[in-house]
């Protein structure tokens, strides 16, 4: 929606400023119509291009890093899940839960913003902006889900315990991806993903009858 509006106010005083060099040009200056019509198209053009909004990854334009586009998507991907963790956080009622929450979410905030003044680092990251962070929200959005469900005190207190132990999880993974990262550390991320599917698994008791 945001690109749209934009594209549209570019559009917009491009035509209006070409559209005052033609009256200017025809009216005031009494050039023939045809030669008007095409200094007022290629001055369209030329505004047209020069207003083209410059893709920015914090100070640096895109332009000048290697598949910058990419970058700037998957790093707008990561704050859009964090955007929508803040958003419920706001609506769980447990306190205890909800500081845990922020605080994940403050190591994950300090974390975006660090690849932001950082953008060559935005791949070594693709894992925890395209999966663990959409991992920690489906952990909240099934902490509200079973919160409007009824069932009884034991198993909702288990509940609870098992959501604030997998959201600490989430919040280790995330500082330990930053150490890693201001360290310039290698990181495996396919090993680092399984340790922590692993640990959430064994939080929620999944295999443990197997």
């Amino acid at each position: 929606m945001k690109n749209v509006r934009t594209e549209m106010i570019r559009t917009f005083f491009s035509f209006l400023f070409a559209l005052l060099a033609f009256c200017l040009l025809s009216l005031r200056l009494k050039w023939s119509f045809f030669p008007a019509l095409a200094i007022t198209a290629l001055l369209y053009v030329a505004l047209y291009l020069l207003f083209k909004p410059v893709s920015k990854i914090g100070r640096i334009e895109t332009d000048l890093l290697k598949n910058g586009q990419e970058a700037k998507e998957l790093l707008e991907l990561g704050k859009k899940d964090l955007r929508e963790i803040m958003r419920l956080s706001q609506k769980i009622a447990e306190v205890d839960y909800r500081v845990q929450v922020e605080k994940t979410s403050q190591t994950a905030a300090s974390l975006l913003d660090y690849l932001e003044k950082n953008p060559a680092k935005i791949f070594k990251a693709r894992s925890f902006l395209t999966y663990q962070l959409n991992l920690a929200l489906d952990s909240i959005k099934d902490y509200l889900d079973v919160k409007v469900v009824h069932i009884d005190l034991q198993a909702l207190s288990a509940f609870h315990q098992q959501s604030m132990n997998i959201m600490k999880i989430m919040q280790e993974t995330f500082e330990k991806q930053f150490e890693a990262l201001v360290q310039d550390k290698l990181i495996n991320m396919e090993i680092q993903n399984e340790v922590l599917e692993a640990k959430i698994k064994a939080e929620k008791g999944v295999g443990s009858h197997e």
